[in-house]
């Protein structure tokens, strides 16, 4: 039996900030191993890093002004 999109958005909720185990998280760790990012997804993360960059602002602690 399929469930309907609001069936499974309710069972997603219910789920939703209940922690996993250590045994669960090493499981998703594993299977997520080996696994690389498509071309697209690599220059969306390389523009989000470059506009973060560039918001960062360093400040030199030895410097006496």
């Amino acid at each position: 039996m399929k469930k309907s999109e609001e069936t499974k958005r309710k069972m997603s909720l219910a789920k939703l900030g209940i922690p996993k185990s250590k045994k669960t998280r090493a499981r998703m760790s594993k299977s997520h191993l080996g696994k690389t990012h498509s071309e697209e997804t690599k220059k969306k993360i390389s523009e989000t890093m470059k506009k973060r960059r560039s918001s960062i602002t360093i400040i030199d602690p030895w410097s006496t002004s």
